[in-house]
């Protein structure tokens, strides 16, 4: 939004460039920026920039966004597209359950503290007459939250969105403050956004332990209001799922390290770490630091195996419920002789509670890395 209001304003072709640059620095940090492109395009068709579809600097700065995506989209292609199977997986799981209402409600919440500024930007962009130039933002704000909405995407998306509205507030109320008594308003909108920053911050950062909401009738009820207790699955739940997907993670990585440390040194070289989620795969290489390989046939790291194979010792299988885990090894045919389970996550407040850790050692034939991945991809399993 920088760039493209620098563009507007100047009509220099270096702010097309940065944008580009802007956008594909976006692209490989999180596909939804596909979103913010497709409603820019849509937004400039209706607006007066529309102009530039036919000026080949417009062409000439997506031509740099290609090149600077394309060695990520070369991946994908190579990968049969992992990020299709990722969004497929994440449609039917997780978006399925989104409300569109309480989408909309939380909207709200981002930036509440924010509320009178975003308000007056938004209000800004219709009636200041120097913002006529710029309503592209409103469009593309308008349709891009529209896609969100109709395609049941997580609120959370649209964050990216609002911080030039607080942009475009500030300078309309500066223009709006200047003289009189109105000079004392400025004071009130930001003793509103002091005070709702404190009143909210509950909500809008993680300042209470998940014992602590469990606990307290006042902050269960608030957050029970304000739908933070609603999870990916459309139930309401005890805690927020952003704590209850992190508690947990540590014990899991605590389990894993205690079965590494059972292990034999010439063992540990030779061992590998299968999760069945690539959460469990990125806390363990968070908490653990440098370990042995860790994979998973989860989203992207279904595609980080070793590239060089190598016969393993012992392996360790994170990620198993319990109650799956013998009816699991007899499917997939596991040719290990001891199957050792190290414990589980006990934490109750945890999304992961009952998750499992299993030590596996004494292969019974030759057995490497890529006769792992190709068992994995055959038995659903794994997966």
């Amino acid at each position: 939004f920088y760039c493209l209001i620098g563009y507007i304003y100047s009509n220099s072709p270096k702010w097309l460039y940065g944008g580009a640059l802007s956008v594909a620095t976006g692209f490989l940090n999180k596909y939804t920026v596909c979103f913010l492109i497709a409603g820019f395009l849509a937004a400039l068709l209706i607006s007066k920039q529309r102009i530039l579809f036919k000026q080949a600097v417009f062409y000439k700065s997506i031509g740099i966004l290609f090149l600077l995506i394309l060695p990520n989209l070369l991946w994908q292609y190579f990968h049969d597209f992992p990020v299709i199977v990722h969004m497929q997986e994440l449609t039917g799981r997780q978006l399925i359950h989104v409300d569109r209402i309480a989408f909309l409600k939380e909207q709200l919440l981002f930036f509440f503290p924010s509320f009178f500024i975003i308000l007056s930007g938004m209000i800004g962009l219709i009636v200041y007459k120097p913002f006529i130039p710029y309503r592209i933002i409103g469009y593309n704000y308008l349709i891009t939250l529209s896609l969100f909405l109709c395609l049941q995407g997580k609120a959370y998306y649209t964050i990216g969105l609002y911080p030039v509205w607080i942009a475009l507030g500030v300078v309309f109320l500066e223009y709006l403050l200047q003289e009189g008594w109105k000079y004392y308003f400025r004071y009130v909108a930001a003793g509103f956004g002091i005070l709702t920053g404190v009143l909210f911050i509950g909500v809008t950062c993680p300042v209470f332990s998940p014992d602590r909401i469990r606990e307290d009738i006042q902050i269960q009820t608030f957050y029970k209001k304000t739908g933070q207790t609603v999870w990916e699955d459309g139930k309401d739940h005890g805690i927020p799922q952003d704590y209850a997907d992190m508690t947990g993670w540590k014990e899991l990585a605590d389990l894993t390290g205690k079965a590494l440390s059972i292990l034999s040194e010439p063992e540990r070289r030779s061992v590998f770490i299968l999760c069945n989620d690539y959460g469990h795969a990125g806390a363990i290489n968070y908490y653990l630091g440098p370990v042995p390989a860790v994979g998973s046939f989860s989203a992207d790291y279904r595609n980080w195996f070793p590239e060089k194979a190598y016969e393993l010792q012992s392996l360790i299988w994170v990620g198993a419920k319990y109650e799956q885990v013998e009816e699991t090894f007899a499917l997939s045919g596991l040719p290990f002789r001891s199957v050792r389970l190290i414990g589980s996550i006990q934490n109750p407040l945890s999304r992961e509670v009952g998750t499992t850790v299993y030590l596996l050692t004494n292969p019974t034939i030759c057995f490497t890395t890529d006769d792992l991945y190709l068992l994995g991809k055959a038995e659903n399993s794994l997966y």
